[in-house]
């Protein structure tokens, strides 16, 4: 009788410890669960739009980088000749008259006396080189009344290349004042001083604003 009962109660523990067993299991699987569904979803790279390459869709015959080294590049000859004229200015002004150093262009320097010659290049060689070196960051009329020594470099320069060019560029202009605008001589020549003052300012601001970098 105590076998039998031996042999039910083993058959009873066998059962529990499978039915604890099984439950374990359960709640293994449960975390499980549990934790894949806290678990952030992995974050999908957007794929980039591909281009449409089919006939007629590309139109484009220029890059835009190329176009921006060809601008660079002509910004930067077009500042150099406009350093070349200022040297003939000024040049033109120790001559007397700028008009013999156009007329030997390329080789201007033929038309120029030795004497001329040295003191123009001695001369705008010490203005663009100080211009260059003292020039404002931003050029402002505040910047030129507090930097009085570039204002004063920069007001020679415009002076020379004035002065050396007057007897070609004020008739020319004058002349095309009072024939297409009808303006009176007075009023012509006064304009014709103001434009050849300007484009002067311009020969000496822009190549030091275009080749300078900061």
């Amino acid at each position: 009788m105590s076998n039998v009962q031996t042999e039910d109660d083993r058959r009873r523990m066998l059962q529990g410890m499978l039915a604890d067993d099984e439950a374990d299991d359960w709640d293994d699987e449960d975390d499980e669960l549990e934790e894949e569904e806290q678990r952030p979803a992995p974050r999908r790279r957007a794929r980039p739009a591909r281009r449409r390459r089919a006939a007629g869709y590309e139109t484009a015959v220029i890059n835009r980088a190329a176009i921006g080294v060809f601008m660079t590049w002509v910004v930067r000859l077009g500042s150099a000749l406009l350093l070349y004229f200022s040297l003939i200015g000024t040049i033109g002004a120790f001559n007397g008259n700028v008009q013999p150093l156009l007329n030997a262009l390329p080789l201007f320097w033929a038309g120029a006396s030795p004497t001329a010659l040295l003191i123009g290049v001695l001369v705008q060689v010490w203005l663009t080189g100080y211009q260059t070196w003292k020039a404002p960051p931003v050029l402002t009329w505040r910047a030129l009344l507090d930097n009085k020594a570039y204002t004063a470099h920069l007001a020679v320069d415009i002076g020379l290349s004035v002065v050396g060019y007057r007897a070609v560029v004020i008739p020319w202009v004058k002349g095309i004042l009072t024939t297409a605008a009808q303006m009176p001589d007075g009023g012509a020549l006064f304009a014709a001083y103001v434009v050849t003052i300007i484009a002067a300012a311009a020969i000496a601001v822009l190549p030091e604003r275009a080749l300078i970098k900061g």
